[in-house]
């Protein structure tokens, strides 16, 4: 009986193995495509958001596999991003873009937050000299923008205690004293400057000067730490706090499938809700801004989707594009209209010369003015086939020729017999014949 359990329970053991492993193939070969996005930090909001549109994309686009990676930042997500290593990244909109670098969608808006312990001291920026600072890490975009901030207020690097850690030291490092303040770009109510905060008595301090900033670097705009950000009674900040501000993005490499980038943007903004119930930071996603100061170029398949409701050149310009129509038929109209004029005219100086031939050989006395006159009709109705066979004389025009030329040569002919008769007459031998 031992022998018969551990041998079905073998049994039993290899059925399931068996199926996970078909259920393991059978997912691996639905999936036919896979990107990967470097994030930043796996506390940060980008890494938070950058993980809910993988989620949504993998569920309306099964096919699609979409993985996160955890990077130190901004400036290790553009690196990987030109070396191919990746084909998306989150990057602050102020970070040296690459070439290959494509737009998909702004993501959300970081701000500056200079974070500092009650005791510190720190009322300003010009303040930080002289004072320990915990920076974020050297390859992330926070690092280079906090030496960019102090180089815009003339701080002398000498006199500044920075050093970089990773987030988690510098929280610790703020709560044991052992630094007077923090650097970071993140979203106001980032949580873990939250949780920072709620462990130590600090303050946020004043960013100003951001418009001053933007002349040096377009994409940092002026920003805000909305009162109470951080905690709502006592409020922290106590008002409305100025900083500077500067654009999350989610770029693309330009290599990236039309098709993905495409499938990628309609979650982002045709399954916003479903985003929003993983991260409220979705609902800051926008369509990107060309004059926003980053001057990247939007991804093909990203500008596909943002074409979709725009309409047609025709549709754009319908009135202007009728207006002109209807000119130009009035136009084509008038050109018609003068081409018959003038094909009328034409033929009625035809028919004119040939009624003034008719009267002519109504008065001839002679052959040789009838002759004369036969010359000149055949010479019109020569002209008038010629003029035909190039379109100076429409057919209608040539057919009233024509019946009033039969109607003179007619004529022309009964006086010719009539004339040829008088002269057959009063001839010498018809005289003689007669006697």
């Amino acid at each position: 009986m031992i022998k018969m359990s551990i041998r079905a329970l073998s049994v039993v053991a290899l059925l399931v193995l068996a199926a996970l492993t078909g259920g393991i193939a059978l997912r691996e070969s639905a999936v036919s495509q896979r990107v990967t996005i470097a994030a930043g930090p796996d506390e940060g909001e980008a890494y938070a958001l950058a993980t809910a549109i993988a989620e949504v994309t993998e569920r309306h686009y099964p096919r699609l596999a979409v993985e996160v990676v955890e990077t130190s930042g901004s400036g290790q997500n553009m690196r990987l991003l030109e070396e191919g290593r990746v084909e998306l990244a989150t990057v602050q909109a102020d970070a040296r873009m690459g070439p290959s670098a494509r737009m998909i969608a702004v993501l959300y808006p970081d701000v500056f937050q200079l974070i500092v312990r009650e005791d510190s001291g720190i009322e300003m920026v010009a303040d930080l000299e002289g004072k320990r600072i915990a920076l974020p890490p050297q390859a992330g975009g926070q690092f280079s923008t906090f030496w960019f901030l102090a180089e815009h207020y003339d701080l002398d690097p000498a006199g500044l205690q920075a050093v970089p850690m990773s987030p988690a030291s510098a929280s610790w490092a703020l709560i044991d004293g052992a630094v007077d303040a923090t650097f970071r770009v993140r979203a106001a109510g980032n949580p873990a400057i939250l949780e920072m905060i709620e462990d130590v008595s600090a303050r946020l301090i004043p960013i100003g000067q951001a418009s001053a900033m933007q002349l040096k670097r377009p994409a940092l705009q002026p920003g805000t730490i909305p009162r109470g950000s951080y905690r709502g009674f006592p409020a922290l900040p106590e008002s409305d706090l100025p900083t500077v501000a500067v654009q999350r993005l989610l770029i693309a490499r330009g290599s990236l499938d039309d098709d993905i980038a495409d499938m990628l943007t309609r979650v982002l903004f045709e399954r916003r809700r479903e985003l929003m119930n993983l991260t409220s930071l979705a609902g800051f996603i926008t369509p990107p801004n060309l004059g926003g100061g980053t001057y990247i170029p939007v991804h093909p398949g990203a500008q596909r989707f943002y074409d979709r409701d725009r309409p047609s050149f025709i549709q754009e310009n319908a009135e202007p594009i009728a207006l002109l129509v209807t000119l130009a038929a009035l136009m084509i109209s008038g050109l018609f209209q003068l081409g018959s004029r003038r094909r009328k005219r034409r033929i009625d100086l035809y028919n004119k010369e040939v009624l003034d031939l008719g009267v002519g050989i109504d008065q001839s006395t002679s052959l040789d003015d009838v002759h004369r006159c036969r010359e000149r009709l055949f010479e019109l109705a020569a002209g008038v086939v010629d003029d035909a066979e190039v379109g100076l004389i429409s057919p209608e025009g040539f057919n009233f020729f024509w019946f009033t030329w039969s109607m003179v040569n007619g004529r022309l002919e009964k006086t010719e017999s009539t004339l040829e008769a008088s002269a057959g007459a009063s001839s010498p031998t018809a005289t003689e014949e007669r006697s």
